[in-house]
């Protein structure tokens, strides 16, 4: 009641008499919605339902109701007032600026255009008013022309709604209901029938079939908002992949009020954190590369495949990811991360079979893009035989490239006899030919007859 007789109650214009009544009234029913927010009996519960949306300039969203008691069925008439509370200290939404729009078919109410002289449908008025968004949903004059909510506790779509400025500049922020809800929201149902007396609180109470009947409304906000305030980054991670590259990647769950992503790096002795002095990557600044630039939505997405070039092996190497809000550029840092460089680049090196007759196999993993010699030696340092690939070609300075289970084959068949032989296994980088980037593997093996 209180929602609804307000405005009529601060006007001037009417009578005193009049206004003292509807005081009263609205007193009575604030004294009874306090006693249904204790008691827990509210009769239905109106939220919103935050839609995501790419766009920067508009915030999307569902007005639902739903019905949770069975006093009623027939809902009559709503008038629901939201804030954006980011535009708080600057005086909130300018009809200048922002506006807001039901868009079509998105209602479950039967609609028609305002007819003051009579209605026997809906009609929805969107708009901008002291500084928030207001939706007044007007009704049919008669209880059998109301809308009926057939089902209880399922939420009902009284229309999908955009919140969006009108120069399509950003719009930041979330949504939330204006309070007090006693004094800016409203929302009143019909029954098909007189009512001479109630029950409990209401009783006493005489309604027409045809009186809009004040409910006790729970106002919530959807637990789905899909929107949010400023950005925020879900996760960051990085990989060595080998030819001295690192693959950074990260996804957002949010983007709104930001330019775009840039990411910093810095050598971090012992994988230690403190005392690092970070570097920009020019190719990793969404100034220099446009796979960085945010997309200023509420929604975020993933970034991949973000490569950078490092210099030292048995190192580490820490990234550090920022972002720049639009418009005044200010720098925001998310979070830092660490990726080593290996120092070998055999691993994993072990022999299929151990003792052997005639052949034998040495299985590795290539940590990085290689050159590989690989012999077998007697105890002596003797080179026997240079062992041999997959093909049968001898490994002698082979390139191969990152991966796991290669194979590398003694064939001592016609070049040995039994005893214990080295199977040693020398891989140097791919672009490095200095002996303390060596990856050296001795496999002891003993052939026996």
């Amino acid at each position: 009641m209180t929602g609804i007789c307000h405005g009529i109650i601060e006007d001037a214009a009417v009578p005193y008499r009049v206004r003292i009544i509807l005081i009263f009234l609205a007193l009575c029913c604030c004294w009874q919605g306090a006693l249904a927010q204790v008691t827990g009996q509210f009769d239905a519960a109106v939220s919103i339902r935050g839609v995501p949306d790419a766009r920067p300039d508009r915030l999307v969203f569902d007005l639902t109701i739903t019905r949770l008691t069975d006093q009623w069925d027939r809902w009559a008439n709503g008038t629901f007032r939201i804030d954006n509370p980011a535009f708080s200290q600057t005086g909130g939404l300018t009809e200048s600026l922002h506006e807001v729009v039901l868009v079509p078919g998105s209602s479950a109410l039967p609609l028609r255009p305002y007819d003051a002289t009579a209605m026997d449908a809906y009609a929805i008025v969107p708009r901008i008013a002291n500084g928030r968004a207001s939706i007044m949903i007007l009704g049919p004059d008669s209880a059998g022309n109301a809308w009926r909510l057939l089902e209880r506790n399922k939420p009902y779509v009284l229309g999908r709604f955009e919140l969006r400025t009108k120069d399509g500049s950003q719009l930041i922020g979330s949504l939330d209901w204006t309070a007090p809800y006693s004094f800016y929201q409203a929302n009143a149902f019909k029954i098909d029938h007189d009512s001479v007396t109630g029950e409990g609180s209401g009783r006493n109470v005489w309604y027409s079939n045809h009186d809009n009947i004040e409910l006790f409304t729970r106002y919530d906000r959807g637990d789905s908002t899909g929107q949010c305030d400023s950005v925020f980054v879900q996760r960051f991670a990085g990989e060595y992949v080998g030819d001295m590259t690192v693959n950074l990647s990260f996804t957002t769950q949010c983007e709104v009020n930001t330019a775009g992503f840039f990411i910093e790096r810095s050598l971090a002795p012992g994988g230690r954190l403190t005392g690092l002095s970070f570097e920009p990557r020019e190719q990793l600044d969404h100034q220099n590369n446009a796979s960085l630039r945010a997309c200023a939505c509420p929604t975020g997405r993933d970034y991949l495949n973000l490569l950078d070039g490092v210099e030292y092996r048995r190192e580490y190497y820490a990234y550090r990811l920022a972002s720049r809000e639009l418009n005044t550029g200010t720098v925001r840092y998310h979070d830092t991360i660490l990726v080593r460089i290996p120092s070998p680049i055999i691993s994993n090196a072990q022999l299929l079979d151990n003792p052997f007759s005639d052949r034998t196999s040495a299985r590795f993993n290539a940590d990085d893009r290689l050159r590989l010699t690989a012999g077998a030696y007697d105890l002596g340092g003797r080179l026997i035989t240079y062992l041999k690939d997959e093909n049968g070609q001898p490994i002698i300075n082979k390139e191969y490239a990152k991966g796991q289970s290669y194979l590398a084959v003694f064939d001592a068949e016609s070049v040995a006899s039994a005893g214990m032989y080295n199977l040693i296994l020398i891989a140097v980088p791919f672009d490095e030919t200095a002996v303390e980037e060596q990856s050296r593997v001795v496999l002891k093996a003993q052939l026996v007859r």
